[in-house]
């Protein structure tokens, strides 16, 4: 017996950054999680009206979960919200950057790699934006946490330092236009 068969499941705590429908009743669900890096998961009728999963698997929803191992992709069997964001999510424009940052990760994360200091900072950030009530400091806040994710995945700093630099560098850098940042 392999360590593996014997474990059937795993629980973890993560970040909820992409939510996809699927079929009739299903949902994909990518999470950023403490334990097991970048996770895809399938939320068997979490499109459900009688469904518990489903208010849980919300973007940017900090949330316990259990996971039953097997093929790929693995079945999401619980979730428990821990913080929803509510004030981040009621905000416009934190949405559209915490959204922006969602897609950032997708993009840049291999799945599967434990990052535990990278899941507390992404934990740490949504916090404190969270909590933000100036335009100003939440700017700065995103653009610290864009500067801190690309020297912790050993990407190259640009040049200069503004939002729509940093951005640009981010698509050169993941090949591909980021869709969230033409959200009204």
């Amino acid at each position: 017996f392999s360590l593996v068969q014997m474990n059937k499941t795993f629980s973890d705590i993560g970040i909820v950054i992409r939510v996809t429908d699927f079929g009739e009743a299903d949902r994909f669900v990518d999470l950023v999680t403490k334990n097991h890096g970048l996770v895809n998961l399938v939320a068997k009728g979490a499109r459900r009206i009688t469904s518990r999963k489903a208010s849980h698997l919300d973007l940017l929803n900090l949330v316990k979960f259990q996971v039953a191992r097997g093929r790929s992709p693995q079945i999401l069997t619980q979730a428990e919200l821990i913080e929803p964001h509510l004030d981040l999510k009621n905000n416009l424009k934190m949405a559209r950057t915490s959204f922006y940052l969602a897609e950032i990760l997708n993009s840049l994360l291999a799945a599967e790699q434990p990052d535990p200091e990278l899941f507390a900072s992404l934990k740490n950030y949504l916090f404190h934006l969270n909590k933000t009530p100036s335009k100003e400091n939440s700017r700065q806040l995103s653009v610290d946490f864009q500067l801190y994710l690309l020297h912790h995945l050993g990407f190259p700093e640009p040049k200069i330092h503004t939002p729509e630099a940093i951005m640009n560098h981010l698509e050169n850098i993941t090949s591909k236009k980021i869709k969230s940042r033409h959200l009204l």
